[in-house]
């Protein structure tokens, strides 16, 4: 019965293990390289095996590939320590006989100052190196000492996991015969540290000026300090201000041949004239209309007269300013309706005040 082989199953338990931690740490984004951390790892690497490196215990090796797990802590910056062990499997140049291959490797890494942005960072490292060889067709073992020397390029793949290409020169100790073994790993940090950020000392806020009528514009340049909430300003705070236009129309009517104004259209009067106060510079002409009933002459001056009767109205009863209206009889020359009709005639029987004006206002946000 085969002996079972514990130790492959172990080394593949391992391998398995920490090829799937280091795979799901990987990330696409940028991370900054810890200046300690402990990690384990996978290793790939292909053997070139010496001429003469079995003399007369076996025949010669062929090359092979081996592959193992790792241990690594990092102390610092620059030092770190490995420890791997590996399993191959390979057959004799002469007897083609197959042999089973176990190493055991240890030791120190140098790593080497390079610019925080750099994506790969070397190293160089020395080591012990111990080989057991098993031959299946005689049942041999025999063990070999060497020591090694390595150099290598290591990248991070996101926060967790790291990959690293090297190669390695092996020299045997009894022999001094030489090995080269160019490998790859892959392994995932756990236990890590950073470097401490540097302190960021915010210097307190000089306190803001005052803008006590919150307009933008700060006290000591303000010329205009009570402006209005709401009010734009120009760079000195006071209001910017408009010129707007005004124009509003009264339209009285009249009975026929009369001159007298209806009491029902004081409402009106009285509406208008309250625009005539609030409006102070603006200025009113009062036309006056008439059907086309009676002679030209006669049409004139029924039309001025009724001008006039509404424009006592305006300054009898609601006090505003005679010098601020203007009369003008029109007769019968603008109607706006058709004399034909009595609806028409009435309609054209009218006085027509247009008030016109501007004034200020200050803008508004």
């Amino acid at each position: 019965m085969k002996q079972y082989n514990w130790k492959k199953t172990l080394l593949n338990t391992g391998i398995v293990v920490a090829a799937a931690s280091a795979v799901n740490a990987v990330s696409a984004d940028e991370q900054q390289w810890p200046t300690k951390y402990t990690a384990i790892g996978i290793e790939g690497n292909y053997n070139v095996a010496a001429e003469g490196a079995t003399e007369d215990r076996f025949d010669n090796l062929d090359n092979y590939f081996e592959y193992g797990v790792s241990l690594h802590r990092r102390f610092n910056p620059k030092t770190s320590l490995r420890l791997q062990y590996a399993n191959a499997e390979s057959d004799t140049t002469n007897s083609d006989n197959p042999i089973d291959i176990e190493r055991v490797q240890v030791g120190i890494r140098r790593h080497a100052d390079e610019e925080p942005s750099a994506k790969w960072r070397s190293f160089a490292g020395i080591g012990y190196d111990y080989v057991e060889y098993d031959v299946d067709a005689t049942n041999r073992q025999v063990d070999e000492n060497a020591v090694y020397a390595e150099v290598g390029l290591q990248r991070l793949l996101g926060a967790r996991a790291l990959v690293e290409v090297g190669t390695r020169v092996r020299v045997e100790f009894d022999d001094l015969y030489v090995d080269g073994q160019p490998f790859v790993g892959l392994q995932y940090l756990f236990g890590r540290e950073y470097p401490a950020q540097p302190e960021v000392i915010v210097a307190a806020p000089a306190p803001a000026p005052m803008d006590t009528d919150q307009d933008g514009v700060i006290d000591p340049m303000d010329q205009c300090p009570d402006t209005a909430v709401g009010v734009l300003v120009d760079e000195k705070g006071c209001p910017q201000l408009l010129t707007k236009t005004i124009q509003k129309s009264l339209y009285v009517e009249f009975d026929l041949n009369k001159t007298i104004v209806k009491r029902a259209s004081y409402s009106e009067i009285e509406e208008f004239a309250n625009y005539l106060k609030q409006y102070v510079n603006s200025e009113l002409v009062l036309e006056g209309h008439t059907d086309s009933s009676g002679s030209d002459n006669y049409n004139m001056r029924l039309s001025e007269a009724r001008a006039a009767a509404v424009k006592r109205v305006l300054v009898e009863q609601y006090g505003i300013d005679a010098n601020r209206i203007d009369t003008v009889g029109m007769g019968e020359t603008q109607p706006i309706a058709d004399n034909s009709t009595v609806d028409g005639r009435a309609q054209n029987r009218r006085v027509e005040a247009i008030l016109r004006g501007s004034y200020t206002e200050a803008a508004r946000k």
